[in-house]
């Protein structure tokens, strides 16, 4: 298990292991398709101390594990877990990866670390009028 606490703009899949101290500032649960009363995942965009954001995932097998665990705005320390691509249309960050929850990944709670509760990255009005920003991160 790593024993140095990562930052988030340091996450690369070239690694296996990785150690964060994240607030949860946003956190949804998506519903099953052919099943909407059951969750399908669990959707998040994770924060640290630098300001740094990334989107990670549980998916429906490891759903009922983590749920308990992951709570939104608080605060966090997950060690062993993957890195895949950020993609798709609409993306929750800039980071070009994303976290996605293994059954052995470990999530413990931490002390408050001055992260702010909301992330929010403003952009200028200009600029979505330009349609200078890059349209599949959602602002």
């Amino acid at each position: 298990m790593a024993s140095k606490i990562n930052f988030i703009s340091e996450i690369t899949p070239k690694r296996e292991t990785w150690k964060i101290k994240v607030r949860i500032i946003r956190l949804w649960k998506t519903p099953g398709f052919e099943k909407p009363s059951e969750e399908y995942s669990i959707e998040m965009v994770l924060m640290d101390e630098k300001g740094s954001k990334i989107s990670a995932t549980v998916k429906k097998s490891h759903v009922d594990k983590f749920s308990p665990l992951l709570l939104e705005n608080e605060y966090r320390i997950i060690t062993n877990f993957g890195v895949g691509q950020n993609t798709g249309s609409y993306k929750t960050t800039e980071h070009p990866y994303k976290i996605i929850f293994f059954f052995s990944t470990a999530v413990q709670s931490c002390e408050d670390l001055r992260i702010p509760r909301y992330g929010f990255s403003f952009v200028s009005y200009d600029d979505i009028m330009s349609n200078k920003l890059d349209d599949t991160i959602l602002i």
